[in-house]
């Protein structure tokens, strides 16, 4: 019988944070990363070593962990209702909620509506424990929060973020431009065991193509750049651009985004990638980003850098690169006069002064050719800008695109609105007091988001006495303190009237909008919301019965809030409000 110190150990090295051939660190260390006696390590040690999980060192205090199929013990079993409340309780240790060195708290009213026991509170802890985020639970006393970062938490190189030893071979193998039947026959693993590995390395860098997989894993050292077939190709100013496009962009569309302008069709830009492989000695795209690594051409501070307009080209001259083909000459534009360092340094200076005014707000995705449209430049112009607002920290990457550093989202976080709105929604007369709250999942759907932050937000409403529970649903108690903010009357329904169509689509964009993060200039945000304030009146029409008649009526006689962020989120609510009244739109 394995004990709690050996199980959390064993499931170390199942799930990879102790891999085949490491070493585990000192009985000292473990220990103190678990807070237990440094001879429950010293036992949990032997009882792996009996059971080939673990060979004992000749010498010193040193354990190196066998290969898996050596091992002559189960893996640790753990059971789904005790991963989705690790998962929450992780969610909350990440976010602060839960301070480094206190216990952590049982909150029962959470694992009844996940249907938790103990003995899944149990395995719960356990997994955070594992991970290094708790202290191992000993008896009756709970486990302790442990600081982020501190040794064996997240900060630790051999943490759960890193790659098992599957994983880091195929990352090295798709560096160097493997085919999946290569990576294959080379490992002896399946199709579908790679295309799962693949996925599991995509996820851990929110990366999509086969690109941005070998960009992501350079950039975080998983595996060495290849080596380099030639000295580094003379590429000009937007071979540099269309080069870190491959590398940061999802998708075919997304990089047309980005040399718009350069381009006139997606035939031309694939023959001009072509060209781009020709030129480097490449076997495929995924393998020229690896050697733009080996180059010095890419990395997480290194730009590519443009040269002056009137510096001379000789990268374009017949001697120095092979004449591209006829098809690329009829398909691809006259290129535009690369931008000057001076036209990059103004069209900067206007991002950091919109950043800073709040027209592009933290949490907003700002595309090239998002900023290309609203500045008025080109969008070749545009990305350099961005690039160099990447690298000295006013920008920050988002979503393969980037976002105004610094701080929350308009001040504040979603959860101090969700509670803020729920306050509206109260004084509103949409809930009375002593009646019930509609369920979280109600007002999930409601205000367009998960059922976490609505959690978090009924968590601040319920320390403040606004809500009371008791085994039951959430009440409204005490509404004396609440005073609404000022209502704008309903539009009077006038004008041309929306069809089933255009609302439709009116509904359609904002919440597209809000689920994308995606840009859009205040001016039409302040179109947009006239427009949806006259739909909700026009299908209104006067009446007021009903929950969803009421919560339209309340969201659309709300003053749209400031900032981009938040009003982008407050058009989904109207839309989604729109929607739920009627549901045929």
């Amino acid at each position: 019988m394995l004990s709690e110190v050996a199980r959390v150990l064993l499931m170390r090295c199942d799930t990879g944070r102790y891999r085949a051939g490491q070493q585990l660190p000192t009985a000292a260390d473990l220990a103190g990363q678990l807070d237990v006696p440094v001879t429950e390590v010293t036992i949990a040690r032997t009882q792996l070593s009996g059971y080939g999980v673990l060979t004992e060192a000749l010498a010193g205090d040193g354990h190196t962990v066998t290969p898996r199929e050596q091992w002559a013990v189960d893996r640790v079993a753990i059971s789904k209702p005790a991963r989705r409340a690790a998962s929450l309780l992780r969610t909350g240790l990440i976010a602060g909620r839960y301070l480094a060195g206190a216990a952590l708290p049982p909150e029962p009213h959470l694992w009844r509506v996940l249907g938790v026991r103990a003995s899944h509170q149990f395995e719960a802890h356990r997994i955070l424990a594992c991970e290094g985020l708790v202290t191992l639970p000993v008896g009756a006393a709970p486990p302790t929060v442990r600081p982020l970062g501190s040794a064996g938490g997240q900060g630790s190189d051999a943490g759960p973020g890193g790659p098992t030893l599957v994983e880091a071979a195929v990352a090295a193998l798709l560096v160097r431009g493997a085919t999946n039947e290569e990576i294959t026959a080379r490992l002896r693993i399946s199709r579908s065991a790679l295309c799962q590995h693949l996925g599991r390395i995509g996820g851990h860098f929110d990366a999509v193509s086969r690109s941005n997989r070998v960009h992501a894993v350079l950039l975080g050292g998983w595996s060495a750049p290849p080596p380099a077939p030639g000295p580094t190709p003379a590429f000009d100013g937007y071979d540099l651009l269309l080069l870190r496009a491959l590398a940061e962009q999802p998708d075919r569309a997304a990089i047309s985004d980005v040399m718009i302008g350069t381009t006139s069709t997606r035939k031309a830009l694939t023959e001009w990638i072509r060209e781009l492989i020709l030129r480097s000695g490449a076997r495929c795209e995924e393998h020229l980003v690896a050697l733009g690594h080996t180059w010095g051409l890419l990395g997480a501070c290194v730009r590519p850098r443009v040269p002056p307009a009137d510096a001379s080209r000789a990268s374009d001259a017949p001697t120095a690169l092979p004449a591209p083909s006829s098809r690329i000459r009829q398909g691809q534009r006259s290129r535009p006069p690369v931008p000057s360092p001076q036209t990059i340094g103004e069209i900067a200076s206007r991002i950091t002064r919109g950043a800073e005014s709040g027209r592009y707000a933290a949490g907003i995705l700002l595309s090239r050719a998002a900023l290309a449209a609203d500045l008025g430049v080109p969008t070749a112009a545009a990305g350099l800008a961005i690039d160099a607002l990447l690298a000295d920290g006013t920008l920050q990457p988002f979503r393969n695109a980037a976002t105004a550093a610094g701080g929350r989202p308009d001040g504040g976080s979603l959860a101090e609105y969700l509670a803020a709105r729920i306050r509206d929604q109260i004084s509103f007369g949409l809930y009375l007091p002593g009646r019930p709250l509609a369920p979280v999942v109600s007002l999930a759907q409601h205000f367009a988001t998960g059922p976490h932050p609505i959690q978090a937000a009924v968590r601040i409403l319920l320390a403040e006495g606004t809500l009371v529970r008791s085994g039951g649903p959430y009440l409204v108690q005490d509404t004396t303190h609440l005073t609404g903010p000022a209502r704008i009357p309903l539009p009077s329904p006038t004008g041309p009237h929306l069809g089933p169509e255009e609302t439709h689509t009116l509904i359609r964009s904002a919440r597209a909008r809000w689920q994308t993060r995606a840009y859009t200039p205040p001016e039409t945000l302040q179109d947009q919301w006239e427009q949806l304030r006259r739909a909700a009146a026009q299908v209104l029409g006067g009446q007021d019965g009903g929950l969803p008649a009421r919560r339209l009526r309340e969201a659309t006689t709300l003053p749209a809030p400031d900032g981009s962020y938040l009003r982008q989120w407050h058009h989904a609510v109207v839309a989604t409000a729109l929607h739920a009244y009627s549901p045929s739109l």
